[in-house]
């Protein structure tokens, strides 16, 4: 069974954390994908009809319109958790017009890829534990020098609100 344990909505697409314990059928969708283990036992998608390993040290990349599957490597009932990245095409190519080919069958050459250290650390930040309610983040400290410009978009331009 597929839980979801988070999920942060928008115009960028969707991140997900899941927490997946047996395998989906295939299916596809419109966004460019983004997967990476974030906790619990190795496992594996089916993409373009070959298995990726999905381990502390990979993650898988899912073009949009994509057949995959999750193959759920342990046995039933033992957990993975899953980051999930569900990105949206077109907001892609609002950013930088180069990643307008996002929505493009092979917009990524390859479907698993090593991860860096920066990235491992980021995804075991992002994905604190269950006993800790994320409340708010705050930088404290003061400036040495002036700040430089920034192409960062405001919590409105990429947050839909229900």
């Amino acid at each position: 069974m597929s839980t979801a344990i988070k999920i942060f909505q928008g115009r960028f697409g969707r991140v997900a954390l899941l927490d997946m314990d047996s395998s989906l059928v295939a299916h596809a969708h419109h966004h460019c994908h983004i997967l990476i283990k974030a906790g619990g036992a190795d496992s594996a998608f089916l993409v373009r009809g070959e298995r990726q390993p999905l381990t502390s040290e990979t993650a898988v990349l899912v073009n949009a319109w994509e057949p995959h599957a999750y193959t759920h490597a342990g046995p039933p009932g033992e957990q993975t958790l899953i980051l999930a990245l569900y990105i949206e095409p077109s907001w892609l190519s609002e950013i930088q017009r180069s990643l307008t080919l996002s929505s493009h069958p092979r917009f990524f050459p390859q479907s698993c890829v090593q991860i860096r250290s920066e990235t491992r650390k980021f995804v075991e930040e992002f994905v604190i534990g269950e006993r800790y309610v994320p409340v708010m983040l705050i930088a404290i400290g003061k400036a040495t020098q002036e700040g430089h410009p920034t192409t960062r978009l405001t919590v409105d331009e990429v947050t839909s609100w229900n």
